[in-house]
């Protein structure tokens, strides 16, 4: 038996048992239960430093208190990780799932990973349920869905989608294209559509630098060093190009720099989380308020003034 490595199969069992997203009966719960689910996720980074990295439908349930109240759930932290134990590669590493990962995951590039992209996916995914219902009532076919503004979420490579999500998140006139397709028999489709708008102004607007706000990359254009103009057809040794230009006419040429939103973000990343909680939050209070009593709809005179 030597050489066989020994491995031990576990199951554990937790309580309270929970169900999916699709059984919840309104858009008002969803809202109470990505807010209690976030609330953990907030919980977790702060006090134990774990990002999760996957928010989306299957990672996000709930259960039903005695009083029939739905509590939201966080689960499968297959893709977490601990702050300050990664590398910083490992960090970067992509993770998520597919229609909600974060633009940085989907380009997998160099910028940090912190609890924004995990709110940038909450984000889609509101969105992605907005769109097709809580139950996916909204069915379409593949050609249907390809040409809705959140099919391209699924749609080509993943750098593909990651500009068209840079695109989507970069003006409230751009996102308003989604939320307009949101799916009406959902009910409180209009409560919906605030929030995810107030959470998109939060996270690509509200950054207390100009650098900071929006999602497309900025081009910062300063003057460089100067260098001879060249003739099309020279043909001079290098060394001798050299020589000449002291005596040669120049011009300066313009430097640019690539400027990309979300990793300035990241340095104010605590502060827009947090700023993105209390928006959840007062939502999902107003959400509570309205099944108490027994409002078929939010009063849309109210959004408003949340």
């Amino acid at each position: 038996m030597n050489g066989i490595p020994y491995r031990v199969h576990k199951r554990i069992a937790t309580s309270p048992i929970g169900e999916p997203l699709r059984r919840l009966e309104s858009i008002l719960e969803l809202v109470i239960v990505v807010a209690d689910a976030m609330r953990a996720h907030t919980a977790i980074l702060e006090s134990c430093r774990i990002l999760h990295r996957d928010i989306s439908n299957n990672n996000i349930m709930f259960y039903r208190t005695e009083d029939g109240m739905a509590k939201g759930l966080l689960i499968d932290f297959d893709h977490a990780i601990d702050l300050d134990q990664v590398s910083r590669t490992y960090h970067q590493q992509r993770s998520g799932t597919l229609p909600f990962m974060s633009v940085n995951n989907l380009e997998n590039n160099d910028n940090e990973r912190t609890a924004l992209d995990d709110w940038e996916s909450l984000i889609y995914l509101l969105c992605w349920i907005g769109t097709f219902g809580l139950r996916s009532d909204h069915a379409v076919n593949q050609e249907t869905q390809d040409n809705l503004q959140v099919g391209r979420w699924t749609n080509g490579n993943l750098k593909v989608i990651a500009k068209a999500k840079r695109l989507d998140l970069d003006s409230d006139a751009a996102f308003a294209l989604i939320t307009d397709q949101f799916y009406e028999k959902s009910g409180n489709i209009a409560f919906l559509a605030k929030l995810v708008e107030r959470l998109r102004y939060v996270l690509i607007e509200s950054g207390p630098e100009p650098n900071c706000k929006g999602s497309n990359y900025k081009e910062n254009a300063s003057v460089g060093p100067s260098l001879p103009l060249m003739d099309e057809q020279h043909d001079q040794p290098l060394a001798d190009f050299f020589k000449e230009l002291a005596t040669t006419d120049q011009k300066q040429i313009v430097v640019v720099d690539r400027i990309d939103p979300f990793k300035e973000r990241v340095k104010h990343a605590s502060k827009i989380s947090k700023d993105m909680m209390n928006v959840l939050e007062k939502y999902a209070e107003a959400a509570k308020l309205s099944l108490k009593n027994n409002f078929a709809d939010f009063p849309v005179a109210v959004l408003d003034r949340l």
